[in-house]
């Protein structure tokens, strides 16, 4: 099905240590003929004795020697281009992974611990594919709380998406699921969201085309009776109602299945829950994914980090620092919950953003989704002064909403609420960091809002920001780009 371009390449040993076995080596050897008139008299093996005997008696003619040709090793396969492929789309789609902030990757912890990438080879033929978490956007804005799980092949010199596809949602502590990988080389979804019942879903899903589908799914809905004195359980396969003894038939063979988790999120379900700590999982943090993707590339790879190819203009002048923000996307968030703040600047110092934050617990008549704080804004900033060649002073001269603070309306049963953007709102004074600026130049509180979104311990912080920093001084807030 796939040309095995990548075979080798990330093995299930990517996170305990043994990364991406790289082709084999062979030897080859010859004996070359001896001559015609060379003769060679057999001994015969029946005993030692009778061989030291022959050995003795019967005139022996030294063979030819063998010629053995030297040995030579067989190149290793060159993925640079594959590996510059994934990591390409990993850094295309860094805003939205890190945006996936509210997954709790281990069975054994409360907070949120995002580890949204995974390797793995689908289906054993030993190319990998990459598999990413990644928010989307909802309707009223460039906010997240529903999450997308995406599948990518390497084929043809090409990453092409096999996958793409709802998973999660922040709703409370959000979706109960797992992604997980068959003895059978295929793929494995579960996933569990309860409001006044509570649906589990099992989905198996097999290449089809050049995509991969859902070939068999089950589930078991679990409802309070109108009365609500007790539950009723409801058991599917493929949206037939069967029985319960049917039901878990077929999820047992799925378990008995299972080979590895791949990522997971608020997992619920014991059996999988169980197999993850006794294993562990494939998952890894954004950075995590990019660190070893980059240590495959040789040096003098093409391919170079998004986040650190900028430098401040030569002349800071308020056109040329302008000049360089056109286009750049910030974001300003914790990692953990369901919040963020982001910008984008135009021209002349001008910017455009979103915030949001969801509090599904906060429900009510008409409502029951929960409540979403939202904030379309914009505003405009100028050239304060310069404070070295790493940075300046920025002064906020113009903000607005889009929405008057306070405002309400209800779409799709849950509630939004017109706020303040957060991150600018109580803001005069701002710093621009460009990148390249020593990381000891930031406050304390500027070096924690670029730690916490990408769990970098202390020891891991680089020396330079490899990004533009935005620090809210009045309130002690850094938004950071993307690129």
């Amino acid at each position: 099905m796939k040309k095995k371009y990548l075979a080798g390449i990330l093995t299930a040993t990517l996170l305990t240590g043994t990364l991406f076995g790289c082709g084999s080596q062979s030897t080859h050897s010859t004996t070359a003929p001896a001559p015609a008139d060379s003769k060679v008299e057999s001994q015969t093996t029946e005993s030692v004795d009778s061989k030291a005997q022959s050995e003795s008696t019967v005139p022996q003619e030294t063979p030819a020697e063998s010629q053995v040709a030297t040995p030579t090793a067989e190149p290793e396969p060159d993925y640079s281009a594959a590996y510059a492929a994934y990591l390409a789309v990993l850094q295309e789609n860094q805003r939205y992974i890190i945006a996936y902030d509210w997954q709790k990757s281990d069975p054994d912890v409360t907070e949120a611990n995002s580890k949204p990438v995974a390797f793995a080879d689908v289906y054993g033929d030993g190319t990998p594919e990459l598999l990413f978490m990644r928010g989307t956007a909802g309707e009223n804005g460039a906010y997240y709380y529903q999450a997308n799980l995406v599948v990518c092949t390497y084929e043809d010199e090409t990453v092409k998406t096999l996958y793409d596809d709802h998973l999660d949602v922040a709703v409370a502590g959000g979706t109960c699921c797992c992604v997980f990988a068959g003895k059978d080389k295929t793929l494995y979804i579960y996933d569990s969201i309860g409001d006044e019942g509570v649906d589990y879903y099992y989905h198996r899903l097999a290449a089809s085309g050049s995509t991969l589908v859902p070939v068999e799914n089950i589930a078991h809905s679990s409802y309070p009776t109108e009365d609500y004195s007790s539950f009723e359980d409801t058991y599917y396969i493929d949206d037939i109602v069967v029985s319960h003894e049917e039901y878990e038939k077929t999820k047992s063979a799925w378990y008995d299945n299972t080979d590895k988790i791949l990522l997971s999120s608020a997992n619920d379900d014991e059996f999988l829950v169980g197999l993850h700590r006794e294993q562990g999982s494939e998952a890894l943090t954004y950075n995590e994914a990019i660190a070893k993707l980059s240590e495959l590339l040789p040096s003098s790879s093409p391919v170079t980090d998004s986040t650190s190819d900028s430098a401040a203009p030569a002349e800071l002048t308020a056109e040329s620092i302008f000049g360089a923000l056109n286009g750049k996307e910030f974001g300003f968030a914790s990692g953990v919950g369901g919040w963020s703040s982001e910008l984008t600047f135009a021209n002349d110092g001008i910017f455009m953003g979103s915030f949001h934050d969801s509090d599904m617990g906060d429900t009510g008549d008409g409502y029951p989704n929960g409540t979403i704080y939202v904030s379309d804004f914009s505003g405009r900033f100028e050239v304060a002064n310069v404070i070295n060649d790493h940075s300046v002073t920025l002064r906020l001269v113009e903000s607005g909403t889009s929405e008057p603070v306070g405002n309400e309306w209800i779409d799709d049963q849950v509630r939004y609420v017109a706020s303040d953007p957060y991150g600018i709102v109580g803001g005069e004074e701002f710093i621009l960091y460009f990148p390249g600026t020593p990381m000891s130049e930031l406050t304390d509180d500027g070096r924690q809002w670029y730690q916490m979104p990408r769990a970098l311990s202390d020891s891991e912080l680089p020396q330079t920001l490899p990004c533009y920093g935005l620090y809210n001084v009045n309130e002690a807030n850094a938004f950071f780009s993307y690129d």
